[in-house]
């Protein structure tokens, strides 16, 4: 896994927790949720209702929307080649089968465009500024059974369970995990801008 594979992850899930209630998310990174389909991050989340809006496909009783959690599949390429391997065949097994309700792809600025990807998948990318992601096409909402989320998280244990460090939420670990790493950044970034002048 290279740093920027690993960076993009990281602010997929930085993205995913702006949209998230306060209930949080739970998360990891190189989660099998298929026979020979390991995703890079997977993501149970409560969405913020301001977002519902973005989503007219899906519809959702307004009494329970508290209650509701959804699961969301971040892929991440880092070259346009890898794209074109996973999603351009034809039959391809991230595009006939779609285990969560969102589906993300995850890559670096102008790599890839809108109309490439396919038809139920979104598009990030990182901003100008490279300080966190920005969505180029929204994802469309797949409906999926309550024993297929189940079996979702409970693979999402299972990865906490044998992989600790690689479960994220919403909690103070998290924070101040982003926070040193953000930090780090600053620094390294000072250290340059002062060796120019």
């Amino acid at each position: 896994m290279t740093n920027i594979h690993r960076d993009l992850q990281y602010k997929a899930l930085i993205w995913l927790q702006g949209r998230a209630t306060a209930r949080g998310i739970r998360a990891a990174i190189e989660v099998c949720v298929d026979r020979g389909w390991v995703a890079d991050v997977v993501a149970l989340f409560n969405l913020q209702s301001r977002f519902h809006d973005k989503f007219p496909d899906h519809r959702y009783d307004l009494s329970i929307k508290n209650l509701i959690y959804y699961a969301g599949l971040f892929e991440i390429k880092v070259s346009r080649s890898d794209f074109l391997k996973d999603f351009k065949r034809n039959n391809s097994q991230k595009q006939t089968y779609l285990p969560c309700n969102f589906h993300w792809i995850v890559c670096p600025r102008g790599m890839i465009k809108a109309e490439e990807v396919p038809k139920f998948w979104g598009l990030l990318e990182p901003c100008k500024t490279n300080r966190g992601l920005s969505e180029i096409k929204a994802p469309l909402f797949v409906e999926q059974s309550w024993p297929t989320l189940h079996d979702l998280a409970t693979n999402l244990l299972w990865k906490y369970e044998f992989a600790a460090g690689a479960f994220w939420d919403r909690g103070n670990a998290t924070r101040k995990f982003l926070e040193a790493d953000w930090m780090r950044q600053e620094q390294k970034l000072e250290e340059d801008c002062e060796r120019c002048f």
